[in-house]
C-alpha cells in the first residue's frame, strides 16, 4: 500500500466522521426543535382554555418553547451546512420546515475531495 492510498483512506474516513457528526448533531437538533414545537404549542392551546395562574405560565412557557424551537432548528442547519463547507447562513432554510429542510437535503457536498494521485481536490 503507498503512501498515496494510504493518506487518501485516512482522508477519507476523517471526512466521513465529521460528515456523520454533523448529520447527526442536525438530526438531533431537529427532531428536539419539532417535539419543543409541539409541546409549545400545546401549552399554547391548554392555556388558553386553562383558568387561574394555571393559564399564564403555561402561556408563557408554550411561547418561549415555541420560540425556541426554530431557533435550535436554525443552529442544526447551521451545523449541516458547515458540514457539507457550505456557509453557515444557509441553516437559515430550516426555518422553512418541510421545504427548507429538503433544500438543506440535496445541497451539494463542496468538501475537499482526493483525486487518484493522493493530492486533494475542489
Amino acid at each position: 500500500m503507498s503512501i498515496r492510498s494510504l493518506s487518501s483512506l485516512v482522508f477519507e474516513s476523517v471526512r466521513g466522521i465529521r460528515l456523520s457528526i454533523h448529520n447527526l448533531s442536525f438530526l438531533v437538533l431537529g427532531v428536539v426543535s419539532m417535539v419543543l414545537q409541539g409541546i409549545g404549542n400545546a401549552l399554547i392551546v391548554i392555556s388558553i382554555d386553562a383558568r387561574g395562574p394555571l393559564e399564564e405560565v403555561g402561556l408563557g412557557v408554550g411561547i418561549t418553547l415555541a420560540i425556541l424551537a426554530p431557533v435550535l432548528m436554525a443552529i442544526g442547519g447551521s451545523i449541516y451546512c458547515a458540514g457539507k463547507n457550505r456557509t453557515a447562513w444557509l441553516g437559515l432554510l430550516g426555518l422553512l420546515s418541510p421545504l427548507g429542510l429538503l433544500f438543506l437535503a440535496v445541497l451539494e457536498d463542496r468538501t475537499v475531495q482526493p483525486n487518484r494521485d493522493g493530492a486533494h481536490s475542489s
